[in-house]
C-alpha cells in the first residue's frame, strides 16, 4: 500500500518497511524534537493560541455569495490577534528564547532545556500532554504550551487498474461506456496537494507523455526548509498523477515541507495566504494523517485543536477540503487499536473512505475496500472509518444520522467514499517506476479532483468557492440521496467485537463507507442546501454490532435514564470552572451496567471529559464564551436506556 508512519519523536519515516525505517529516524532526529534534557541542550516548544471567535469562523465557512476580499478581510478579524502573538513572542524573546517558526495560530521557539524549565515547569511526563500551566507572562489568547513536535502523535501517508475518465465516468452519474463530465473545463481552478516529501519532478511530466496528457501547470511552493527526502515520494506521485488523469486541465500547486509534525499549521496558514489572493484555488487534498490514539497515546488536544482552527480558517477562505480517512480499517496501523485519523476526523474537512470500484454490465459498483478483522485490516488494507475522540458530531450529522448512529456525541468518519482498493487502483509513475497503489491516498485526490471538475462544468462562476460542502452532503442525503449518492452496502472495516457501532456498510450512512459514492454534477448543484431537523430513517445493518451493545431482552420495560446538572464556577482570566453533575434514574427491576459522561465543547469541538459512573460530579476547565454539552447515557444489562443531554454556555 506504500503506507508510510512517524518515528517517536514526530518526524514522518517511509520506505517499504515503517518498523526499519523507525530505528535510525527517531535516532537522527532527537536534539531537533527537544528530547534531550540536558541544561545546555536545545528544546523547542510550541505556543498555540485559541480561536477568538470560533463559531463566528465555523460559520463563514457556510456563508455564500462573499467576493474574494470581503472574505479574506472577515477570516483576518478571526485570526487570532496579531497583538497576542506579539506579546507572547517578545515575553519569550526576553526570557532567552529564540523564534524560529510563527503562523496566525502558533509560534515555535527554542531555547535552553534549562530555560524552558525556568519559563514552563517541567516536561511533561506524557509526551501528548500539555504543560501544566500556561504563564502569565504570555498574556491572554494563549490556549497551550506543548512540547514541540512530541505533542502530535504519529503521522502517516494514508496510502487497480482504473484512470481518471473512469473515475469522471463513475462519480458523475455515466455509465462504463460514457461519462458525463470531461475533465477539459477546470482551466481556470487550482487544485492544492499538502505533502511531507519531496519528489521526482520528472515522474510526472513522463507520465502525461506516456498516457498522452498535455503536460501539467504545477508549481511547488516550499514551506520552511526546503525538503529535499524522497523517501515518501511515492504519495507525492499517486496525488499528482491522479489528479492530473481525474481533472487533466486544472492548475496544481503542491505545498511541500519537511516532515515534521511542526508543519500542519505552516503548511495549512500557507495555503489559506495564497487563497485569499489567488481564488483559483479551489479544493486541497491531503492524503497524510496521524492516528488520533497511537503509540504515544491520544493527541494532544490542544494540538488538535490547533490544527483544527488552521482548517477552520482554510474552508473560510473558500477552499474544499478533502482529506484520506486511513487505511487500516477500524485500526491504526502503530498500535493494532482502534483509532480514527487526524486531520480526516477534522468537522472542517471532509473525510473520504476508499471503496472497490468495478464496472457491473454499463454501470458501476461501489462496494467497501474490506477487511474483516484487525489482523487482515492491518496486514491487507481496508477503508478507514469509526468515531472520533477529539471532536464533537457536528450539527449536520446530529440531524441527519437515524438508527444505530443516532447515539453517541462525536464525530464519525467518513463523510463519502471513493475508489481505494489497491486491487483496482491506479497505476502510478515514482522515481522512473510504475507500479499500482491505492488507499484512500487515492481516494482523496479523487474526489478532490472530481469535485473540482464539477465545480468547472457547472453553470457556478469561477470566482465562486463552495468552501464547507458539509451542509450540501448532508442536506442532499436528506432530500436527494438516490440521485447524489450511490449507497455503499456491502463490505467492512473491522471486527464486530472492536466496536460500539455497526462496522459493516449497510442501507444509508455507515462508518465504512459514510454517505456513500457522490454523484459530483447532482451535488454542485444542490450547494447551498442546509439540513433539516428530522433525521433520515437507515435501514438495520445485517452486521452485527459489539455484544456489549446488543439487547439480551425482548421486555418491553423502559431502560433507566438520569438527571445531568451544569454549574459554571470561578472564573479564572478567560478561563472558568465548570461542574457536571448526575444520577441514573432505574426505571425497571433490571440491573444497571454502565453509564457513560461525555463533556463536549460545541464550540471548539473538542471532547473534554469522559468518565463513567452511575452518580457523580466531574469538573472542567473550558473558555469563557464557549458552549458545553453533557450528554450521560445509562444502559441496564439488557442494554437498554435514554440518553439525557444538557448544553450550558460558560459565562
Amino acid at each position: 500500500m506504500g503506507l508510510l508512519g512517524l518515528s517517536a519523536t514526530g518526524v514522518v519515516i517511509a520506505g517499504p518497511s515503517s518498523a526499519q525505517a523507525a530505528t535510525g529516524s527517531a535516532t537522527s532526529s532527537t536534539t531537533s524534537s527537544g528530547t534531550s534534557t540536558g541544561t545546555g541542550a536545545v528544546t523547542s516548544v510550541m505556543v498555540t493560541f485559541a480561536a477568538p471567535h470560533p463559531h463566528r469562523l465555523r460559520a463563514l465557512a457556510q456563508r455564500r455569495g462573499i467576493d474574494r476580499r470581503e472574505r479574506a478581510a472577515r477570516v483576518a478579524r478571526l485570526l487570532p490577534s496579531p497583538a497576542v502573538r506579539r506579546h507572547a513572542a517578545r515575553s519569550l524573546r526576553a526570557r532567552g528564547f529564540t523564534i524560529t517558526q510563527q503562523t496566525p495560530w502558533s509560534l515555535t521557539a527554542t531555547a535552553s532545556a534549562a530555560a524552558v524549565r525556568d519559563a514552563f515547569g517541567a516536561r511533561p511526563t506524557s509526551p501528548t500532554a500539555s504543560y501544566a500551566t500556561t504563564p502569565a507572562f504570555l498574556g491572554d489568547g494563549v490556549d497551550a504550551v506543548l512540547p514541540s513536535s512530541a505533542a502530535a502523535g504519529e503521522v502517516m501517508p494514508l496510502n487497480t487498474v482504473l484512470s481518471g475518465s473512469d473515475f469522471r465516468s463513475a462519480y458523475s452519474g455515466g455509465t462504463s461506456s460514457g461519462q458525463s463530465l470531461t475533465g477539459q473545463s477546470a482551466s481556470s481552478r487550482t487544485i492544492a496537494t499538502l505533502q511531507f516529501s519531496s519528489y521526482n519532478t520528472s515522474d510526472i511530466t513522463n507520465y502525461a507523455t506516456a498516457n498522452g496528457l498535455a503536460q501539467p501547470n504545477l508549481t511547488r511552493v516550499d514551506v520552511g526548509t526546503t525538503n529535499t527526502d524522497t523517501s515518501g515520494s511515492v504519495e507525492v506521485a499517486l496525488d499528482q498523477e491522479s489528479i492530473l488523469s481525474t481533472a487533466p486541465t486544472a492548475k496544481q500547486r503542491v505545498y511541500v515541507a519537511t516532515n515534521s509534525s511542526d508543519n500542519w499549521v505552516p503548511l495549512l496558514n500557507r495555503i489559506r495566504t495564497d487563497a485569499a489572493s489567488d481564488t483559483s484555488i479551489v479544493a486541497l487534498s491531503i492524503s497524510w494523517g496521524m492516528c488520533e490514539t497511537g503509540s504515544r497515546g491520544t493527541v494532544n488536544s490542544a494540538f488538535a485543536t490547533n490544527i483544527d482552527n488552521a482548517l477552520a480558517s482554510l474552508s473560510a477562505a473558500g477552499v474544499t477540503i478533502f482529506a484520506a480517512s486511513g487505511d487500516s480499517g477500524l485500526y491504526c496501523p502503530t498500535t493494532g487499536g482502534t483509532s480514527v485519523t487526524l486531520p480526516a476526523s477534522s468537522p472542517n474537512v471532509v473525510a473520504v473512505g476508499g471503496t472497490t470500484l468495478t464496472r457491473t454490465g454499463s454501470n458501476w459498483l461501489d462496494s467497501t475496500w474490506s477487511c474483516a478483522s484487525a489482523q487482515t485490516c492491518l496486514s491487507n488494507g481496508g477503508a478507514g472509518g469509526g468515531q472520533s475522540v477529539l471532536f464533537a458530531r457536528p450539527t449536520w450529522q446530529t440531524n441527519t444520522l437515524s438508527g444505530s448512529y443516532a447515539a453517541g456525541s462525536n464525530r464519525l468518519v467518513p463523510d463519502i467514499s471513493a475508489i481505494g482498493d489497491p486491487s483496482t487502483g491506479f497505476r502510478v509513475l515514482n522515481q522512473g517506476a510504475w507500479g499500482t497503489y491505492g488507499g484512500t491516498s487515492l481516494s482523496a485526490p479523487v474526489a478532490a479532483s472530481l469535485f473540482t471538475d464539477a465545480l468547472a462544468e457547472s453553470s457556478i462562476s469561477s470566482s465562486t468557492r463552495p468552501g464547507d460542502i458539509h451542509q450540501a452532503l448532508y442536506g442532499s442525503y436528506q432530500t436527494s440521496r438516490s440521485s447524489v449518492f450511490r449507497d455503499v452496502t456491502s463490505g467492512q472495516i473491522g471486527a464486530a467485537a472492536d466496536s460500539s457501532l455497526p462496522t459493516c456498510a449497510g442501507d444509508g450512512y455507515d462508518v465504512a463507507s459514510g454517505l456513500g459514492a457522490v454523484q459530483w454534477p447532482a451535488l454542485i448543484a444542490r450547494l447551498g442546501q442546509t439540513t433539516t431537523d428530522a433525521p433520515v430513517a437507515t435501514a438495520a445493518t445485517s452486521c452485527p454490532v459489539a455484544a456489549t451493545t446488543t439487547s439480551t431482552t425482548t421486555t418491553s420495560t423502559p431502560g433507566p435514564t438520569a438527571h445531568v446538572t451544569v454549574t459554571v464556577g470561578r472564573h479564572r482570566g478567560h478561563r472558568a470552572r465548570v461542574f457536571a453533575s448526575w444520577s441514573t434514574v432505574a426505571r425497571s427491576t433490571l440491573g444497571l451496567a454502565t453509564t457513560r459522561v461525555v463533556v463536549t465543547d460545541l464550540t471548539s469541538h473538542r471532547v473534554l471529559l469522559r468518565t463513567s459512573g452511575q452518580t457523580g460530579v466531574r469538573s472542567v476547565l473550558a473558555r469563557v464564551g464557549h458552549r458545553l454539552r453533557v450528554v450521560v447515557t445509562p444502559r441496564d444489562v439488557a442494554g437498554k436506556g435514554t440518553s439525557v443531554s444538557t448544553t450550558r454556555r460558560v459565562r
